[in-house]
């Protein structure tokens, strides 16, 4: 893989990260995870919504170390999702514009105050954030 264009725009730096660093990014995404479903339990599902998207955030982030980088402060969230595009098999890309979407969604509610959301999208929102630490933990673990 090649990140040249990443650290040529400064969106990343390399990063040494101990595996603590990393296990406990993967620890608070399945945490998150589990908030989002009691969330929903409740009828929140704009802030269920949201903390999915912080456990895909974070998963995308436990990669970025993985592979020895970190993003930037500023524009994280993209950069975090265009990395992760660059890391994963083309047969994710459905998981990476879900992703992506979400982030659009909460930059959304908390920069516009769009609260709405639905019960499914909530789901849809645990589904993705399921699918995409699922596949870093694989790809951590190799």
């Amino acid at each position: 893989m090649n990140f040249n264009d990443f650290l040529k725009d400064g969106s990343i730096k390399q990063f040494k990260a101990v595996k603590s660093q990393i296990y406990d990014l993967v620890s608070s995404a399945e945490n998150d995870i589990q908030a989002s479903i009691e969330l929903i339990k409740r009828e929140f599902y704009g802030v269920s919504r949201d903390t999915a998207y912080e456990a895909m955030l974070k998963s995308g982030m436990a990669l970025m170390f993985y592979h020895g980088y970190r993003p930037e402060v500023g524009s994280h969230h993209i950069t975090i999702v265009r990395f992760i595009e660059q890391v994963l098999d083309s047969k994710y890309d459905g998981i990476v514009t879900s992703f992506d979407r979400f982030r659009r969604t909460r930059h959304q509610r908390l920069y516009q105050g769009k609260e709405a959301a639905s019960k499914s999208q909530a789901q849809k929102a645990i589904k993705t954030a399921k699918q995409l630490l699922e596949i870093v933990k694989n790809l951590i673990t190799r």
